[in-house]
């Protein structure tokens, strides 16, 4: 350990405390020594005790409340997102952690679980709740902040996966479906306007693509 920059710890909260390896004591042995510690809740808190994985992640975060249809119960995400990504995020944070320790003789603790990296993906969710109060719902395979995007089924079956993000984006989509003219729809001109009428939108690109084949 003296001679180590870092160690990584992923066995939920208490897991070196239960070895006798508390971040004072490997402290005491490397002052250098960077850690960190991956949990399901992190290590402070009322749940900092408590098991998950990235399936618990997913709900307790607000991820799988969103994910589906508005219908039907909330899904998780079929990959591990929170998993993977505490791993990246935690990766990152720790290599600052050993800038840190190389720099200035003192290592640090970074403390991350994996409910706040499935937090930190929604982004443009939490800052709405935050700013407007609102709650994001399940709608299905349509975003919340860009018109037209979905998912649409083709004529023999098939799905297309199609996104107008931003106005010059949704000009080339409409040129492409054979409506050059829609862009000058006061419906369509601009971003805010295709969100007020979503379903007219939407309806442009589906019916579209309900008229070809997936080839």
């Amino acid at each position: 350990i003296a001679s180590a920059d870092a160690i990584v710890e992923d066995h939920g909260p208490g897991g070196l405390e239960a070895a006798g390896l508390s971040p004072e004591t490997l402290h005491r042995m490397s002052q250098r020594l960077a850690l960190l510690r991956i949990s399901p809740f992190g290590q402070t808190g009322p749940l900092a005790g408590e098991p998950g994985d990235d399936r618990i992640a997913q709900a307790f975060c607000g991820m799988q409340f969103q994910t589906g249809f508005p219908d039907r119960a909330p899904i998780p995400v079929s990959v591990p997102l929170a998993d993977t990504w505490t791993a990246v995020l935690g990766a990152g944070a720790l290599q600052m952690a050993i800038f840190h320790a190389r720099r200035s003789g003192h290592g640090q603790v970074v403390d991350i679980g994996l409910y706040q990296t499935g937090l930190r993906m929604q982004e443009e969710v939490v800052i709405r709740h935050a700013t407007t109060g609102a709650v994001a719902g399940r709608m299905g395979t349509e975003s919340p902040t860009v018109v037209p995007a979905n998912v649409y089924p083709t004529r023999d079956g098939g799905f297309i996966a199609l996104s107008g993000a931003g106005d010059q984006p949704f000009a080339r989509l409409c040129e492409a479906i054979e409506a050059p003219d829609a862009p000058k729809d006061p419906r369509f001109a601009a971003s805010a306007a295709r969100l007020q009428n979503r379903a007219a939108a939407d309806q442009l690109v589906a019916a579209w693509v309900a008229r070809h084949d997936l080839a």
